[in-house]
C-alpha cells in the first residue's frame, strides 16, 4: 500500500477543508509531522501549499519527538493558536493558523 491509500481518510478531510474554508488553516493530528509530508507529496500538495495549510501535532507528541519536528509542527509555536494543546476532541473555530 502507498502512504496515500493509508492516509485516504485524513487526506479526504483536508481536501474538504481546503475547498470550503478560508486559507491559512492548520490541522492537529497525532502523526501530523508524517501526515504533512504525505499531504505535501500527494495530489493535494499544490492546493495545500497554495492555501498555506499547516499540519500540526499535539503537545504530548512534541515532547516525545525530535526538536525539528517540535519547531515545525507543535501548536505551541503557532501564532494565534493560544494555549490550545491539540489533544482534545473539541474542534476549535475561528483560530487562524499563521506558521
Amino acid at each position: 500500500l502507498t502512504d496515500f491509500s493509508r492516509a485516504k481518510y485524513p487526506l479526504s478531510i483536508v481536501h474538504k477543508l481546503l475547498l470550503h474554508l478560508p486559507p491559512s488553516l492548520g490541522g492537529g493530528y497525532d502523526i501530523g509531522c508524517k501526515f504533512g509530508t504525505t499531504l505535501d507529496q500527494s495530489p493535494l500538495g499544490p492546493l495545500a501549499r497554495e492555501q498555506t495549510y499547516s499540519s500540526l501535532v499535539g503537545l504530548f507528541h512534541g515532547h516525545a519527538h525530535n526538536r525539528l519536528c517540535q519547531l515545525s509542527h507543535l501548536g505551541t509555536y503557532v501564532e494565534g493558536l493560544g494555549i490550545e494543546d491539540l489533544e482534545g476532541s473539541t474542534p476549535k473555530r475561528g483560530v487562524p493558523c499563521h506558521s
